[in-house]
């Protein structure tokens, strides 16, 4: 009985309480390499979990990591885009899910109609693609979808980078983003320039 008494209490000794502490990482809804939130479905900011339309995003870590340098390239990633008939190179155009023309008017900027014949600059900070019927939210479209550039926003910090490519066959892109307070105001400006040949 002692025995069994001893054993008892060793064992009581032997299990300790592991307490587990879980600390979620806080990723900012808009960016990351998948974007937790979606403005182009709803017209609100929401989670994309909650949002029962098919929205694909190529974040900002996405198009930097490519070194994307127009819409096409941009759009690599998404399924059932594909680049159509540009005019030479002189316009964006894609068609989605099957639908889409020549400025058909799909391509939007910050949920306006564009009527820039390329959307995507120095400026752009992500690219929301928004499929289905869904996209008739914003006005008679056709079913497809549309494609959503979302610019970048002015900072509080002063922030700024340069970057250049060239291609071996003499041609080339450049570009300068520049952000932060302007001397009279609090509010941040943004200033980006791009040049491509």
């Amino acid at each position: 009985m002692a025995a069994d008494n001893r054993a008892a209490k060793s064992t009581n000794d032997a299990e300790e309480t592991i307490t587990v502490v879980a600390d979620g990482a806080q990723q900012s809804a808009t960016s990351g390499y998948q974007p937790l939130s979606s403005a182009t479905a709803t017209l609100t900011s929401m989670p994309l979990l909650d949002i029962p339309q098919m929205v694909n995003t190529v974040s900002d870590r996405v198009l930097e990591d490519q070194h994307a340098t127009s819409l096409d390239e941009a759009l690599y990633n998404v399924a059932n885009v594909v680049q159509t008939n540009t005019l030479g190179g002189t316009q964006d155009a894609f068609t989605r899910r099957g639908f889409g023309a020549n400025r058909d008017g799909s391509i939007m900027t910050n949920g306006l109609r564009t009527v820039l014949p390329r959307s995507f600059n120095a400026a752009t900070e992500r690219v929301e693609v928004l499929k289905g019927p869904a996209s008739t939210l914003y006005g008679i479209l056709d079913p497809g979808g549309l494609i959503n550039v979302i610019t970048k926003r002015p900072e509080r910090q002063f922030s700024g980078s340069v970057s250049g490519t060239s291609t071996s066959f003499g041609g080339g892109t450049g570009s300068v983003d520049i952000t932060g307070p302007h001397r009279r105001h609090e509010s941040g400006v943004p200033t980006d320039w791009g040049i491509s040949e």
